[in-house]
């Protein structure tokens, strides 16, 4: 019986291709653009003669359908690496002219201490049409890195909204500063590198591009609906204008400062995309400067990209997870293949991988070590296998010692040691492969509801496990409606396990149904996805059998509209401790906020094209990333979310359960 529904959940779980964007940007730490560092007794960074500047233009539209801005400042600049929306160093300013044309003719990046992403910043200027200069003006494009970017580039709407969502999470609250840590570079590099791809628009002409790159699915009636918006206000008098009062007024996030400028606005509703839909939507002008725009009002100002690159070869995915560079990976259960889309890239190009070695047979589960290799589950093939980083992962390995006793595996993670903790639904137990395994050898030890001492783990049906910074493994129980912890030390000669259930977690209590994935949050509590009850179950940090407050959110309970779960069947959560959850049923996100202590929720979605059932991860971007398995596909939703370290596991070794970059 349990066989049959772990494999209905399984089908159920149709996951899709997961597009693999591999956008080459260009890196210059000590050599591209950098300044000079001469000093006495040190030989002196060579200084790069300046490449050829940045021309272009601002406008309230397009070249095409649009009018000019006159009188912008155009500032260019360089952004920072010391802090999350901070540190942006200004490379060089100018003024646009009658025509709204613009031109920078040569500048030089500086070489320590800052990202090598640039981008332009339009602010004030006069409309076309208007009789005086408009201080609520601000406009932004990402327009490439010193040593590649667009020598020709727009600065409208369009751009402001393709940058704004992107680099929501690397930007301050008045979208004029762009910053990372010094740890992120990654992050920032890859989130920019969907603007590049132009995989929302052509930062060249301010306009989705004539077409995307290949297996790219972009939301441009969404991002051209957020652009008239905005133009509605840039195009009028200025700050106390009707247009501009109103954008205002929808865009003011609930408690908050209402913005003063687009740029400013961009960037709360960006932050607060369920926030004032109705109102904003209504915003639109009569005769919009970009079209098709969206012809009905969506749930959320949410964007989200799809990709389904053909190398990638998508089938069935079941889960994803993000590696140390920002690649996204995805077990395809029905192709017995992992597929990769590649961070650099903008996740525009995609792999596929499937060594003989590693035997794969209908892998379910994955999870990623810090030195990159990839480690899945087999669950039609009771083993482990493999994929090797140093091979380039043409090389795998499959493991399935005899102490492991695995048994219709369903998932898989790491802890901090590097030991391999595995959920065996049809087994009711959980298996370790402990850290070492290699062709020569692999240890396994099994544990069972008879070797985990008094009270016992009360294993019913694991379907998913997470180890935490202090080594305890939880483990979700779906036929048990329960979360199982064995304590931290569990080994063949002692393992102390208890469980947690509806009848002795405190009141209200957990309200478990059919728990189905669980993560740690920042905090050390725990969370768990009901896939069958609508709801996410909290038992607080330090919980134990004799004392443990356990919590439940649920549509009844997560303010209004509210989270929305309909048969949540993944969950993560990012380094901020807030938690997303994917509904299976009506193909939407949910987020409890972690500022509310989880009292409020929202809802992203449902999406235009039907996703079905997926898992759920979070990057160093703040993107979110969704496996589509009725879809073969991946759905990426950007900056989103706070940026959280990857792999996961890379956390745990710092002492953490979560963390940013």
């Amino acid at each position: 019986m349990k066989t049959a529904i772990v494999l209905r959940i399984i089908r159920k779980a149709n996951v899709q291709l997961f597009l693999t964007f591999t956008l080459l940007l260009s890196f210059c730490a000590l050599c591209g653009c950098g300044g000079d560092s001469s000093s006495g007794g040190v030989t002196p960074t060579p200084t790069p003669t300046p490449g050829p500047g940045i021309a272009g233009h601002v406008y309230g539209g397009s070249l095409t359908v649009g009018e000019p801005i006159s009188g912008a400042q155009i500032t260019l600049y360089q952004a920072g690496a010391t802090g999350y929306g901070a540190g942006a160093f200004q490379l060089a300013q100018t003024t646009s002219d009658t025509k709204g044309a613009f031109d920078i003719p040569a500048f030089t990046c500086q070489s320590g201490g800052y990202s090598q992403q640039i981008y332009l910043v339009a602010t004030g200027g006069t409309s076309k049409g208007q009789s005086g200069a408009n201080a609520a003006i601000g406009l932004i494009s990402a327009v490439g890195t010193c040593g590649s970017f667009l020598h020709e580039a727009m600065v409208n709407e369009a751009t402001t909204v393709a940058t704004v969502w992107t680099l929501d999470q690397f930007l301050d609250s008045s979208g004029q500063t762009v910053g990372t840590s010094s740890t992120n570079q990654t992050g920032l590099n890859n989130a920019a590198a969907t603007i590049a791809a132009t995989n929302f628009v052509d930062p060249a002409t301010g306009l989705a591009p004539v077409s995307f790159p290949p297996g790219v699915i972009s939301p441009t009636q969404s991002l051209y609906s957020l652009a008239n918006i905005l133009a509605s206000c840039v195009d009028s008098s200025g700050v106390n204008s009707t247009e501009c009062q109103n954008l205002f007024t929808a865009a003011t996030p609930s408690g908050g400062t209402a913005p003063t400028t687009t740029l400013q606005a961009a960037v709360d509703i960006a932050r607060n995309p369920a926030n004032n839909v109705a109102d904003l939507f209504a915003l639109e002008p009569v005769s919009a400067p970009f079209s098709p725009a969206l012809a009905v009002e969506p749930s959320s100002w949410s964007l989200a990209l799809n990709y389904v690159p053909a190398a990638a070869a998508f089938n069935s995915p079941y889960s994803i997870a993000v590696d140390g560079a920002g690649n996204v990976w995805v077990a395809n259960a029905a192709g017995n293949s992992m597929s990769e889309l590649t961070g650099a890239s903008g996740y525009t190009t995609g792999l596929n991988f499937a060594p003989a070695g590693a035997r794969l047979n209908f892998p379910t589960w994955l999870a990623i070590d810090t030195a990159g290799n990839v480690w899945v589950v087999n669950s039609k093939g009771n083993s482990v296998s493999e994929l090797t980083n140093a091979s380039g992962y043409a090389s795998g390995l499959n493991f399935a010692p005899a102490g492991a006793a695995f048994n219709g595996p369903s998932s898989i993670e790491l802890d901090s040691a590097g030991n391999l903790w595995i959920t065996n639904f049809s087994g009711d137990s959980v298996s370790e492969l402990q850290a070492g395994c290699s062709n020569a050898s692999c240890t396994g030890v099994n544990f069972t509801n008879s070797n985990t001492g008094t009270p016992g783990a009360g294993f019913s049906g694991p379907f998913s496990a997470t180890p935490d910074e202090l080594g305890n493994l939880w483990v979700a129980n779906y036929s048990g409606d329960s979360v199982s912890e064995l304590l931290a030390g569990c080994s063949n000669a002692s393992c102390t396990g208890v469980n947690f259930n509806n009848s002795n977690t405190g009141s209200p209590g957990a309200g478990f149904g059919n728990p189905i994935e669980i993560v740690v949050n920042g905090a050390g509590d725990i969370m768990a996805a009901n896939l069958n009850s609508n709801s996410v179950s909290e038992l607080p940090a330090g919980c134990t059998t004799s004392s443990c407050a356990g919590a439940n959110f649920n549509n009844g309970n997560t303010g209004n509209p509210g989270a929305l779960f309909s048969s949540p069947n993944s969950i993560a959560v990012d380094a901020g401790s807030n938690v997303w959850v994917t509904n299976s049923v009506d193909d939407s996100v949910s987020e409890l906020t972690a500022a509310s202590s989880y009292d409020l929720g929202l809802n992203l979605g449902p999406w235009p094209t039907r996703l079905g059932e997926f898992s759920i991860a979070v990057d160093a971007g703040g993107n979110i990333w969704i496996a589509n398995n009725y879809q073969d596909g991946v759905n990426e939703i950007v900056g989103a979310a706070t940026p959280t370290l990857t792999p996961l596991v890379a956390c745990l070794r710092q002492g953490k359960d979560v963390c940013m970059p």
